[in-house]
Formats: C-alpha cells, structure tokens, sequence
C-alpha cells in the first residue's frame, strides 16, 4: 500500500503500529475515519489477521456505514467480511449467535430503538409528562434501574428493582434528575416519579415481554451477562485479534464493561476527544474510562 501519498506522518506512524495499543484523542475534522480505514487495509495488506478477525465499534450507524464505505474503496467486496458495528449491534450479535447454541438466550428478539422506547412509555404516563424533555428524563431513570438491578448480588432482596428504586430516591438521584434545564427543581415531576416510577418500570419491561422485545438498554446487559460466562467469554475473546472503539468518550460504563472482557490479548485502538463528551447524561464516564485506557496502553499523539 501507499499510504504516503495519502496520510500525513502522525496519521501513516498510527496506521502501521500494529504492535503497541493505541489511544487516538482525535477530534473532529482530523481523518479519524481515514485513518481507521487504512488501518484495517494495512492490517490485512501485512497478513497479521483475518477480514473476520478484525472487530471496529463506532457510535453510530452512519459512522458504520461511513466506515464500510471507506475501507470498501480500498479492499473491495471484502471489507464486507470485517465486523463493523455499534455497540449495541453487536450486543444483538453475541446474542443472536449465543442463542442459537443455548435456547435460554433470547436471539430473536424485536429490538426496540430509542423512538420505538418514547412512543411506549409515553403510552404508559400521563399526558402532561408525555412531552420529549419528560420522556429523556424518565429513561434515563429506567437504563438506572435496569443497571443497578442487574448488579444487586444479596441474597436477602427478594425485589431487586424495588431495592435499587428506594436506594435512588434515598440518594436523591430523583431530584437531581427533576431539575429543569435551567438548573431549578421540578418538585412536580420528582413526586410524580417517587409514586408511579417504579410501577412505570415494571409495567415497561412487562410490555417488552408481551412484545417478545428488547430495548437497546436490554442488549448490553444480557450480552454483558453472557460475557461473564468462562466458556462464551473464550469462544468471543479468541475470535478477533485487532479491535478499535470509536467515539470512546461517550461509550456508557455498562457498554465498556461489556466490551472490556474482550481486551486480553488483543491489539486495541481507541478513539476519542474527551472534550467532545455529550451523553453524561446517560451513563457515559469519560474520566473513568480514559483513566482505565491509560493504565495499559501508551496514548499516540493526536493526528
């Protein structure tokens, strides 16, 4: 490949270390996609793995398709064979392959996006908390839940979700969440959600159930159930050699413990700006996460 007619020197040095992990802070407008393209190309061009070996997580599904395209234009039809994917695509892919080995797993699933979950818990609350500030609220409050209840570990709770619901209202976490966007409390809402929140939770999930459907929520946590399994941990961790994230600043801490089992013993590219940090609010830990990054690999330099 020649790759000097087409990268600057720190975007053609991040493209040929395929020996050393990397931690890419690149912002917008740097090459990002570019780089990563190439990379993938001169990865296989190199022979060190396989298209199938080869697994790169972006944010969104444009960024995929952006990315598929991209590499397309330099391998041909056989970038098709390289596993580009969100997060929570790839979640419903450990799934849907975990389930066709083990009847228990739920890989057939209708998989509700975030339109298909406000349209559903709008159908469940009042009109006056139907509007969409409301709506993003009240998810939140449900992925918090959902979260929490799937980490209680005490026997003694015979309810797990009611168990974590008291534990958020104690701690206030309601009334941080009520507060409007200009920083004042909405005492309203937070009573609101104090009475029917929980309710509104279990009538969520049991309206998914009825649906034979999972939120994106739902991915991430019973893929990251399935991860913790010894036998399905190994089969997922030997599969890829080369693995990047992309967008790694907004990556959730459920997301990144997710995918963090498949670390071990691979070649890692993170990408990200932790300046350009926009979903704190639904779980994402920039701080925490480029923190854990630091402790095993040597940052590269931006491009």
């Amino acid at each position: 490949m020649n790759l000097s007619t087409q990268l600057n020197e720190t975007q053609h040095r991040i493209v040929t270390e395929l020996d050393h992990n990397i931690l890419l802070q690149a912002p917008a407008g740097t090459g990002k996609t570019a780089i990563l393209a190439h990379r993938i190309a001169y990865i296989l061009a190199c022979r060190r793995a396989r298209e199938k070996e080869i697994l790169c997580l972006t944010f969104t599904n444009r960024a995929c398709k952006e990315l598929q395209h991209r590499l397309q234009e330099l391998i041909g039809l056989s970038a098709q064979n390289v596993t580009i994917k969100t997060i929570h695509a790839f979640g419903y892919l450990v799934l849907q392959e975990e389930g066709k080995k083990n009847a228990t797993v739920p890989y057939d699933s209708l998989i509700y996006d975030e339109e298909d979950c406000r349209h559903l818990l709008a159908s469940l609350m009042p009109a006056n908390y139907q509007k969409s500030p409301y709506l993003l609220k009240i998810s939140a409050l449900i992925e918090k839940i959902k979260k929490n209840t799937a980490a209680v570990n005490e026997p003694a709770v015979t309810h797990p979700d009611a168990y974590v619901f008291s534990r958020l209202v104690s701690r206030k976490y309601l009334s941080s969440l009520c507060e409007n966007y200009n920083g004042t409390p909405n005492p309203r809402l937070e009573n609101w959600l104090v009475q029917h929140g929980l309710a509104l939770y279990r009538q969520y999930n049991q309206c998914l159930r009825q649906n034979h459907a999972l939120d994106f929520h739902d991915l991430i946590l019973q893929a990251h159930r399935l991860l913790q399994q010894p036998e399905i941990r190994a089969r997922w961790q030997t599969r890829f050699r080369y693995l990047t994230i992309d967008e790694i600043q907004d990556t959730s801490d459920w997301e990144y413990a997710f995918l963090s089992p498949l670390f071990p013993e691979k070649n890692l590219l993170f990408c990200g700006d932790a300046f350009q940090t926009i979903y704190e609010w639904r779980g994402s830990h920039p701080d925490f996460i480029f923190a854990d990054i630091k402790k095993n690999i040597n940052p590269s330099a931006s491009p």
